[in-house]
């Protein structure tokens, strides 16, 4: 993300496992020496790990995250929280049935408001990629 500031990284499925850990990455993050040290990767590496000036969470909060097959209110929520109106609808189609995925458009609806699932529909993806909507 240093070398390439302009390549926008979107992870699907809400970014696995990424916004359960955000709080245990961003407490142990290489950066600590004694957790740098610690790690198994070679020296190279972690001089580059030394060498980031940012907090991870300011990279994290660059990501964008999607909704394919999981909509649940509370990883949305905590996905929001760690990279505000970075979150955006994925259907899975082709490999999720169209009943599945029926269903979680009102179970987006349910759960958030208005303006959040407004958000998530079309409001972030305009954001993320604003010269194709002119």
């Amino acid at each position: 993300m240093e070398r390439c500031p302009d390549v926008q990284f979107i992870f699907s499925h809400m970014g696995g496992t990424l916004p359960y850990l955000h709080s245990r990455v961003k407490v142990a993050f290489p950066r600590l020496e004694p957790v740098r040290n610690a790690m198994p990767v070679s020296y190279k590496i972690k001089t580059r790990w030394a060498s980031v000036d940012k907090n991870i969470s300011t990279y994290i909060a660059r990501m964008w995250f999607d909704t394919a097959l999981n909509v649940d209110p509370f990883v949305v929520k905590l996905t929001n929280e760690i990279a505000p109106n970075h979150t955006l609808f994925g259907s899975d189609a082709f490999f999720a049935p169209r009943t599945v995925i029926d269903k979680f458009v009102p179970c987006l609806q349910n759960h958030l408001t208005q303006e959040e699932f407004e958000n998530i529909a079309f409001r972030n993806i305009m954001a993320l990629f604003p010269n194709r909507w002119s």
